[in-house]
C-alpha cells in the first residue's frame, strides 16, 4: 500500500478473552480515551459485539488523511510509558486481546465518514464483510451500492457507509456499515432479507460464471460511550 494513500480508513476487529469484553470497554473509557487522542489518533466509532462470528468481540474504526500519519501516530503511541502502564494494569494476569484482524479501507461513492465520532449512540450497528470474486471489482461495487444495501435499507436500516478493503485476510471484499433503530427491529427484518449470495447478481453473471458477492460474515453492534478528551 503506497505511503501516499488519501482518505484511509482502518478497521480493527478484536477477538477478546472470554468474560473481559467489559474490561475491554472500560479499557477504552477510562484510558484510551486520553491516549489516542494525545497522539493524533481519532476514532469514528467502537463498538461491542452483540453477535459475530466469533465471540466474545470488540470492533473499532479510525479515518486517516493518509498512511503516514497513521505510521507516525501509532509509533508514538506505542512509544508512549503511559500506554504500557494502561495495557499492564487493564490486561492484569492475562491479554485482554486474544488476536485482532486490522483491515485498511477505502470508502465507495464518497459515504465516507467525515467525522471523529461522528455516529450516534443509540441503536444498533451491522457491519458486514463480503467475500467477492476476483476480477469482477466494478460489478462487486455496483452489487454492493445499488443491490444489496439498498436491500437492507428498505427493511429499515439506514446506510453509515460503503468500503472496498485494501488490505486483509480475504481480497477482494467490500464491506458496509448500517444502522438500525434497535435489535428488535434487526431481528424482524432478517425473514425479509436474503442473506446469502445475491440471487440478482448471480443470475447476472450466467451459468458457471462465479458470484460477485458471495459469502458474508455479519456483526451486530452495540455503541461503546466513550467520552473523546482531544488534547489530553
Amino acid at each position: 500500500m503506497a505511503e501516499s494513500d488519501a482518505d484511509l480508513y482502518e478497521l480493527r476487529i478484536y477477538a477478546i478473552a472470554p468474560g473481559r469484553l467489559a474490561d475491554m470497554e472500560a479499557r477504552f473509557r477510562n484510558d484510551i480515551c486520553k491516549l489516542f487522542p494525545r497522539h493524533g489518533i481519532r476514532v469514528i466509532g467502537c463498538w461491542g459485539a452483540l453477535a459475530a462470528p466469533r465471540m466474545p468481540t470488540f470492533v473499532y474504526l479510525m479515518r486517516w488523511s493518509d498512511l503516514a500519519e497513521r505510521n507516525a501516530a501509532f509509533a508514538s503511541f506505542v512509544a508512549d510509558p503511559d500506554w504500557h502502564e494502561t495495557r499492564a494494569r487493564t490486561n492484569g494476569a492475562s491479554e485482554l486481546v486474544e488476536h485482532y484482524d486490522i483491515q485498511f479501507l477505502r470508502a465507495l461513492d464518497s459515504s465516507g465518514i467525515d467525522e471523529p465520532m461522528a455516529l450516534q449512540k443509540e441503536g444498533v450497528f451491522e457491519l458486514t464483510l463480503y467475500a467477492a470474486a476476483n476480477g469482477r471489482a466494478a460489478q462487486m461495487r455496483e452489487a454492493l451500492l445499488e443491490q444489496e444495501i439498498p436491500r437492507r435499507t428498505r427493511a429499515g436500516a439506514s446506510t453509515v457507509a460503503a468500503f472496498e478493503a485494501i488490505t486483509g485476510p480475504r481480497l477482494p471484499s467490500v464491506l458496509s456499515l448500517l444502522s438500525w433503530p434497535d435489535t428488535e427491529t434487526w431481528q424482524r427484518a432478517q425473514t425479509g432479507i436474503d442473506l446469502g449470495p445475491l440471487a440478482e447478481a448471480q443470475s447476472e453473471c450466467g451459468t458457471g460464471e462465479r458470484y460477485v458477492l458471495g459469502h458474508a460474515n455479519r456483526f451486530l453492534l452495540r455503541p461503546v460511550d466513550v467520552n473523546w478528551r482531544f488534547g489530553g
